[in-house]
């Protein structure tokens, strides 16, 4: 488990959560931070969130008009940056981040670690291995199965889980 998990599954243990889906909006009001959900500009489309800060405000931007599985990695995206990147913060000048395309194309360290910590507040590892135990113990042993399963109980993409068991080293049944 790298830095940036291991502040994820920290923050879980703070906030007392154990089991999925991770209430993302609520870990985000309890950092002190406002969401806003609206739908990105013309010519924007690509952004998925943004992270506003400044010495007396934090606003978690979310686009609006994407899926709510994306939504909520979004908002667990810019917790990441909000938990991880705190020397970025500036005393007069608010610092901003977007996500966007550019951030899932693992050439920017501060995205890969924001992705790391969010796939882990998403999908923790120690949640997963729970889920996947009920889910062989019903018999449930089809990977689409499993990947549909668990993509409605933590409330993310199928992609999402399909990659997170493929980080994780989890290889399901063909």
């Amino acid at each position: 488990m790298n830095a940036s998990e291991q502040e994820a599954k920290k923050l879980l243990e703070r906030m007392t959560i154990k089991n999925p889906p991770v209430p993302v909006e609520k870990i985000a009001e309890s950092l002190g931070a406002r969401i806003v959900f609206k739908p990105a500009s013309d010519g924007e489309e690509d952004v998925s969130g943004m992270l506003y800060r400044s010495k007396d405000r934090v606003v978690i931007g979310v686009n609006s008009a994407h899926h709510l599985h994306r939504q909520r990695f979004t908002i667990a995206h810019e917790i990441g940056h909000l938990v991880l990147h705190q020397g970025e913060m500036y005393i007069d000048t608010p610092t901003i981040k977007f996500r966007d395309s550019k951030s899932g194309l693992a050439i920017d360290n501060e995205e890969i670690e924001a992705n790391g910590f969010a796939a882990e507040l998403l999908i923790p590892r120690d949640f997963l291995e729970k889920s996947l135990d009920s889910l062989y113990k019903r018999d449930i042993k089809e990977s689409e199965q499993i990947v549909e399963k668990l993509s409605v109980e933590y409330k993310v993409s199928p992609q999402m889980v399909e990659y997170r068991l493929r980080n994780l080293g989890v290889f399901l049944p063909e």
